[in-house]
C-alpha cells in the first residue's frame, strides 16, 4: 500500500491481514514477509494437526441449543477473541472503531425505512454487514444480508427489514459497549486505546 492511516490498518487487521508493506518497498523486505507468513502457516498446521490426535469429550456449542430469541447475546465473544488471536488492545481498538462508526447506523436505517429510500436501505444494510463479519455474528450478517437484498430488489417489506435490522443493530452495540467496560480499570484494559 502507498497510504495506510491507523483506521484503515485496523480495517485490514479485520479483514484477515496479516502484515501491510509500504510503498516503495525493497525486494527483500517483500520476501521477509512472504517467508515469516508461510513460517507462520505452517507453524499453526502443525498445531492443528498435534491437537486433532488428541482425543476429546464431543461438547455441544451453546449457540446450538440455544434459539434465536430476543434476549439471546448476538456475539460469541470466544469465538470473537479467537478469531483475533486473543489480542485485546487490537479488540478494543477494534470494538470502538465500531462504536464510533455505527453510531448512527440504526437511526439513518429506520430514516431511511420511513423515506422508503431503497438505495439507502440497501447501502445501510450493506454497512451493517460488513461490521457483522468483522464482529464474528453469523445472525447480524444474515439480517443484514436479507434487507440489502430486499431493498435491492425493491420488496414491499423492505421497510420493514430494515427496521427489524435497525433494532438489532442497537442491541450489537450494546453489547460492544459491555464488552469495552469490562477492558476498563477493574476488568482488563483502559479505554485509552480509542480511535480518533
Amino acid at each position: 500500500s502507498g497510504f495506510v492511516d491507523e483506521v484503515l490498518r485496523l480495517q485490514a487487521e479485520a479483514a484477515g491481514v496479516r502484515e501491510i508493506i509500504h510503498k516503495a518497498y525493497a525486494v527483500e523486505e517483500l520476501c521477509e514477509a512472504v517467508v515469516r507468513l508461510a513460517q507462520d502457516l505452517e507453524t499453526k498446521s502443525r498445531g492443528s494437526e498435534s491437537a486433532a490426535s488428541i482425543p476429546s469429550a464431543s461438547v455441544p456449542s451453546a449457540e446450538a441449543n440455544t434459539p434465536l430469541a430476543s434476549d439471546a447475546a448476538l456475539i460469541d465473544w470466544t469465538a470473537f477473541s479467537a478469531h483475533y488471536d486473543k489480542r485485546p488492545e487490537f479488540e478494543v481498538k477494534l470494538l470502538n472503531l465500531v462504536l464510533k462508526s455505527h453510531a448512527d447506523t440504526a437511526k439513518e436505517l429506520r430514516s431511511a425505512a420511513q423515506s422508503n429510500d431503497l438505495s439507502r436501505m440497501a447501502f445501510l444494510a450493506h454497512f451493517a454487514k460488513g461490521m457483522a463479519g468483522h464482529l464474528c455474528t453469523e445472525r447480524i450478517h444474515e439480517l443484514a444480508n436479507v434487507a440489502e437484498r430486499a431493498a435491492r430488489a425493491g420488496e414491499e417489506d423492505a421497510p420493514q427489514k430494515a427496521r427489524d435490522l435497525a433494532a438489532k443493530v442497537e442491541r450489537l452495540l450494546d453489547e460492544v459497549s459491555v464488552r469495552l467496560a469490562d477492558f476498563r480499570p477493574g476488568g482488563g484494559l483502559s479505554d485509552n486505546t480509542s480511535v480518533d
